[in-house]
């Protein structure tokens, strides 16, 4: 694992460099390098997770996501009142677990978002 962050750190330099972003925007690598370093195992550990989940029979597979998301399934309202178990389970099984820091922009006012963001902790 500290291979690959190093690999993706290192890219993100290379990029820099290339793009001058160092020299017109030294906060802007600095919040994209954190970002990398606080969200690292979240973005690579998916691909393993589904490839286990996709293996497991659907008794078994509902289970580890209940004991998995169970927490946010119950804090999320709209999550908790749905009678719909596929519907719950289909959205905690494509969403992201991102992590930002203080402060950092999620997207900017009247822009459209590319993602649907469930807050879990903390507040915009």
């Amino acid at each position: 694992m500290f291979l690959l962050s190093q690999n993706k750190l290192k890219s993100l330099e290379d990029f820099s460099k290339e793009t001058k972003l160092y020299e017109q925007d030294e906060e802007l690598q600095n919040q994209i390098r954190q970002f990398l370093l606080n969200n690292f195992l979240e973005l690579h550990a998916k691909i393993d997770e589904e490839a286990l989940l996709a293996e497991l029979p659907t008794s078994l597979r509902e289970e580890v996501l209940y004991r998995q998301f169970g927490v946010l399934v119950e804090t999320i309202k709209f999550l908790r009142d749905s009678t719909d178990n596929e519907f719950i389970w289909a959205v905690v099984q494509i969403a992201n677990k991102i992590s930002f820091e203080k402060d950092d922009t999620i997207y900017w006012l009247n822009d459209f978002s590319e993602n649907i963001y469930m807050i879990f902790k903390g507040h915009v």
